[in-house]
């Protein structure tokens, strides 16, 4: 089998697994739906579920940590000159597709499970420690300096409050819309990093 192969066949099967455990979730309630629906709503076995996915959990929120590895990415990449703050700017304007039906699906589950929500916060908070690292580096300080991390708990934040804003319309929005909002966002948060700096 060739490597093409191969991986298309774990993306698939990694894409399974994600789309069985939504539908499950959805139909049965998370707290309710087990490991073992999951695997066999996907046709496969528990021992390659959790090849792909250490936990139920990471099902829900499979895209998290890729998200933080291509700001993180993004960030490293910058080209010089360049705030961290306008680095995260630029990458949330390249991805605002990305929001889909899934995340909609996943913020109506979040919303009705405590637990859910403090697990989606506490992944939202692994990113503003990256955001806040670069932050740290654009300011010259350690990265235990409260200074960045109020930065990037804010930014993380504020984008945070413009994804809900955007799931939870009916209205479709245009790109200008939202990059619009995304600006005022923005000149606010670097309005308040000159204030601190």
């Amino acid at each position: 089998m060739s490597v093409g192969l191969r991986e298309r066949k774990k993306q698939q099967t990694r894409e399974a697994i994600i789309r069985a455990g939504l539908d499950l979730f959805e139909r049965d309630g998370y707290q309710a739906t087990t490991v073992s629906q999951i695997a066999d709503a996907a046709e496969i076995s528990r021992g390659t579920l959790f090849s792909y996915f250490p936990s139920k959990e990471d099902i829900l929120f499979h895209d998290h940590e890729e998200t933080a590895d291509e700001i993180a990415a993004a960030l490293d990449s910058r080209p010089p000159g360049q705030s961290a703050l306008d680095a995260v700017f630029t990458y949330v304007l390249d991805n605002l597709e990305q929001i889909d039906e899934r995340a909609r699906r996943r913020r109506q589950l979040v919303a009705e499970d405590r637990q859910l929500l403090a697990a989606y916060r506490a992944r939202n908070a692994a990113i503003a420690e990256v955001i806040a690292l670069a932050v740290a580096d654009d300011l010259g300080v350690g990265f235990g300096d409260v200074r960045p991390q109020l930065t990037a708990a804010v930014m993380a934040s504020a984008f945070n409050a413009t994804e809900e804003h955007r799931l939870a319309s009916h209205d479709a929005q245009s790109r200008e819309e939202v990059t619009a909002r995304l600006e005022v966002m923005m000149k606010f948060l670097r309005a308040g990093l000159d204030a601190i700096r």
